[in-house]
C-alpha cells in the first residue's frame, strides 16, 4: 500500500467509527491524529497540499479580479466612466482640504488677534501701575539732581582754573 492509500483507508476507518458512535470514534480520532504526527510522509503530503490550495485560492482571487475590472474598464464608455468617478472624488477631497485649510488659518488668525489685544491691555495696565510712581520718583530726585548738577559745574569750573594756570606755569 502507498502511502495515499493507507491514508484513505484510516480515514474510511475513521469516517464508520464516528457513524458507528461511542467510544471507538474518539479512539479512532486519537489513532489518527497519532499517525499524522508520526508518520513524515503524511507531514510532507499535507504541506504540499496546503500550498497547493492556497495557490488555486489565489488564482481564484486573481480570475475573479480580473473578471470584474474587464467588466468595469471593458468599454471605452466604461473606463471613461470610472475616470469621471475617480476626478469627482479628487475634487471633493481637494474641496475639503481647501475648507479645513481656510478654517484653521481663520482660527489661527483669531487667536493671534486675540493674545495681541490682551498684551496691549496688558501694557496698558503696566503702563498706569508705573507710570504715577515714576513721576512721583522723578519729581523727588528733581531736588538731589540739581544740587549734583550745581556741584558738578562748580567743580568744573575750578579743574578748568586748575588746568590753566598749570598750562601757564609750563609756558
Amino acid at each position: 500500500m502507498t502511502t495515499s492509500s493507507t491514508t484513505e483507508t484510516a480515514d474510511q476507518m475513521a469516517a464508520a467509527d464516528q457513524t458507528a458512535g461511542g467510544e471507538a470514534s474518539a479512539s479512532a480520532t486519537a489513532e489518527k491524529k497519532g499517525t499524522a504526527a508520526t508518520n513524515p510522509a503524511r507531514l510532507v503530503e499535507r504541506a504540499v497540499l496546503m500550498q497547493v490550495g492556497a495557490g488555486l485560492v489565489v488564482r481564484d482571487d486573481i480570475v475573479s479580479s480580473l473578471r470584474k475590472m474587464s467588466r468595469k474598464y471593458g468599454t471605452s464608455e466604461g473606463l471613461e466612466k470610472q475616470l469621471g468617478r475617480y476626478e469627482k472624488r479628487g475634487i471633493r477631497t481637494r474641496n475639503r482640504l481647501e475648507r479645513q485649510v481656510k478654517r484653521q488659518r481663520s482660527q489661527f488668525e483669531r487667536d493671534i488677534r486675540a493674545r495681541r489685544k490682551r498684551l496691549e491691555d496688558q501694557a496698558v495696565t503696566l503702563g498706569k501701575h508705573f507710570e504715577g510712581p515714576a513721576e512721583s520718583v522723578g519729581k523727588r530726585l528733581e531736588g538731589p539732581a540739581h544740587a549734583v548738577n550745581t556741584k558738578v559745574g562748580g567743580l568744573t569750573g575750578k579743574i578748568e582754573e586748575l588746568l590753566s594756570s598749570t598750562h601757564n606755569r609750563m609756558s
